[in-house]
């Protein structure tokens, strides 16, 4: 499956604004934004930080950094500008750039980690073995065009919720949706899927 990644930065907070300062300055493709950052931080604690991204010398999309919490900063949100939507490729392309033209730059200036998670991920990163393996079990074997109403098939789907529920990784009813859909489930069959699931795990919780 293919997913939005997402960037995490550790740093010593009390660099956050030189290492900021810093990478506005490393490549033409990026410009800081400092008059979205001040219409922004009037509605907001947090520190934001605006970087336009430019290709051909246009600005494509808005990138915003924020600081999670003291010393580790995150991308919340890359906003087209061109365009009306970015498709998860392109979302992920600009945060590569934003990696590659600042990010690993900086890295002979500060100390700091960073971590870019995964493009294309498989339900084994989502579940533990057991409920991977049950969930594709599921998928396999049941009928795509019933959903789970054969016996059998309700079996095998409530031994995948049992172990998912148990399961130190989570996987959410998005991403369990998106699986069914890529799996060769109808979109209809997949979302009643997913929030069966939701359901269950809430209830489940409760019962514990």
């Amino acid at each position: 499956m293919k997913e939005f990644q997402n960037l995490t930065i550790t740093i010593d907070e009390t660099k956050v604004d030189d290492f900021i300062n810093y990478i506005s300055g490393l490549s033409n493709n990026w410009l800081r934004d400092e008059e979205k950052e001040e219409n922004v931080t009037k509605f907001t604690d947090a520190k934001m930080f605006c970087f336009n991204y430019l290709v051909d010398s246009d600005e494509y999309a808005s990138l915003w950094l924020s600081e999670k919490e003291a010393g580790i900063l995150y991308i919340t949100n890359i906003v087209p500008i061109k365009v009306s939507s970015l498709s998860i490729s392109e979302y992920n392309e600009v945060q590569k750039h934003f990696c590659n033209d600042l990010i690993s730059r900086a890295s002979h200036k500060f100390s700091f980690d960073f971590d870019l998670t995964k493009e294309n991920i498989e339900v084994e990163d989502l579940l533990d073995e057991d409920a991977a393996k049950a969930l594709r079990a599921f998928s396999n074997l049941a009928n795509k065009s019933t959903g789970r109403s054969h016996p059998l098939d309700q079996e095998r789907w409530f031994k995948f919720i049992t172990l998912a529920y148990n399961s130190d990784k989570k996987i959410t009813p998005e991403q369990l949706e998106k699986f069914l859909i890529e799996d060769g489930w109808d979109q209809n069959y997949s979302l009643d899927l997913a929030c069966d699931f939701e359901y269950s795990i809430d209830l489940l919780a409760y019962i514990k």
